[in-house]
C-alpha cells in the first residue's frame, strides 16, 4: 500500500536532475497522454531543463522518498492573466488518491495568489478518462481545439477553471 503522506513541493533549477528522472518516468509510463517524447527530452541538457524554471513553475509529490506526480504551470504568453497548465503526471501505483487534487489545488492557490483569473490546460480528444477528472476539479470544456503536437491525425481539448471573481460552486467537488 502507497505511503499515505504526501508532500508538495515546488522545485528549484538546482534539483533540474529530479524533474529530469521525474519527467522521463511520465513519458515512458504514459506517453500516449503527452506531446513531448522520451527519446527527445532524454536528450535535453542541463542548460535547456534549467530553462523550463524560467518560464514556470514545476510542482513534485512525494510520497516517502519517491516522487509520485508532477505539474507544470506556465503563463500564457498572450495573455498574463492565464496560466496553462501542462505535464501533468501521476505515477499509477498512486493514482485515484488525491495526488491530482493536490497538485492542482496548489497550483490553483499559487494562481489566485498572483491575480489570475483561468487555469486553462489541453487534454487529448481520445483521453476520456483525463477529461473526465478534469471535469469533476472543475474544469470546462471551451470549445476550442487543435492538433496535438507531434501526434498527426489526434485532436486536443482546451479546458479551463476560472478562479477569483469567477469563483463557481464546488470547483474543487469530490473526485471519485
Amino acid at each position: 500500500m502507497p505511503d499515505r503522506v504526501l508532500l508538495l513541493r515546488k522545485l528549484a533549477p538546482a534539483e533540474w536532475k529530479d524533474l529530469r528522472r521525474i519527467r522521463l518516468d511520465a513519458l515512458k509510463d504514459s506517453p500516449e497522454a503527452f506531446a513531448a517524447q522520451h527519446d527527445v527530452e532524454a536528450e535535453r541538457t542541463e542548460a535547456e531543463w534549467r530553462r523550463t524554471f524560467d518560464a514556470g513553475i514545476w510542482l513534485i509529490a512525494r510520497a516517502g522518498p519517491e516522487a509520485v506526480g508532477l505539474a507544470y504551470s506556465v503563463a500564457d504568453p498572450h495573455r498574463r492573466w492565464i496560466r496553462n497548465l501542462e505535464a501533468i503526471w501521476v505515477r499509477p501505483s498512486h493514482r485515484r488518491q488525491g495526488v491530482l487534487r493536490a497538485l492542482i489545488s496548489d497550483l490553483i492557490e499559487r494562481a489566485d495568489n498572483a491575480g489570475v483569473v483561468e487555469l486553462g490546460l489541453w487534454v487529448l480528444a481520445d483521453n476520456l478518462e483525463a477529461r473526465e477528472v478534469y471535469g469533476r476539479l472543475g474544469f470546462e470544456p471551451t470549445g476550442e481545439t487543435g492538433s496535438a503536437p507531434g501526434q498527426p491525425g489526434r485532436v486536443e481539448l482546451r479546458m479551463r477553471l476560472r478562479l477569483g471573481g469567477w469563483s463557481e460552486p464546488g470547483r474543487l467537488g469530490p473526485v471519485t
